[in-house]
């Protein structure tokens, strides 16, 4: 792989990061492996775009997150640990951060839009 676009790293990572099972636990050498690099050439290549795998990895989570969300059928307690959270009070906590809301309004907000959209069809 040519390690000299910063832009591309970071996209090839976003992807593996998306294509990992959704429960893995992912660790920088794997994903580093798996787009041909060394763990410190995926850091730097990372650092250039103004980000960590660490931050991409927040990334995907917070996304899987709002995925499940949508499913009212999910419990928040379900969804932290499918998220990997071991107390959903941590999951909570994170959320609000992200999002500025908890997930109970961010759900109650994300279905009453749904809701509005389907009665506007």
């Amino acid at each position: 792989m040519n390690e000299s676009n910063p832009v591309k790293v970071l996209e090839m990572v976003e992807k593996a990061t998306r294509r990992a099972p959704k429960d893995a636990d992912l660790r920088l050498a794997e994903v580093a492996e798996a787009i041909g690099l060394s763990t410190r050439s995926v850091q730097r290549h990372l650092a250039k775009q103004g980000t960590a795998f660490s931050m991409v990895i927040e990334g995907a989570r917070r996304q899987h997150a709002l995925e499940l969300l949508v499913q009212d059928n999910l419990s928040i307690s379900e969804i932290a640990h499918a998220l990997g959270y071991s107390d959903p009070s941590n999951f909570c906590r994170a959320f609000q951060k992200w999002a500025g809301q908890s997930p109970y309004r961010c759900r109650s907000k994300m279905l009453e839009q749904a809701l509005l959209k389907r009665q506007k069809s």
